[in-house]
């Protein structure tokens, strides 16, 4: 696979209803693991004039705390909960 560093091109800003959009290519989507629908993050560097763009974290964010006390909190009631999965 390519190097990130590799893949440019050049683009326009476009009207998309009241926003403004740009295209990513299809190389970069295919670079980024990126599917139509997926969040990304937007960073403005002013000092380069660069947008930095990654894939978003989309993972809910749990505390450590309360994952052990909900995993311990599930195995106490592992049995509830096997029953309550189909329902």
């Amino acid at each position: 696979m390519q190097n990130l560093s590799d893949i440019k091109a050049t683009t326009k800003v476009f009207s998309n209803g009241n926003s403004d959009a740009i295209r990513i290519t299809k190389k970069l989507k295919e670079a980024m693991k990126l599917t139509a629908g997926d969040d990304v993050e937007l960073s403005f560097n002013p000092s380069t004039n660069k947008i930095e763009i990654s894939k978003a974290n989309t993972e809910p964010k749990v505390s450590p705390g309360f994952q052990k006390r909900f995993d311990r909190l599930y195995a106490e009631n592992a049995d509830l909960m096997e029953r309550l999965k189909d329902l």
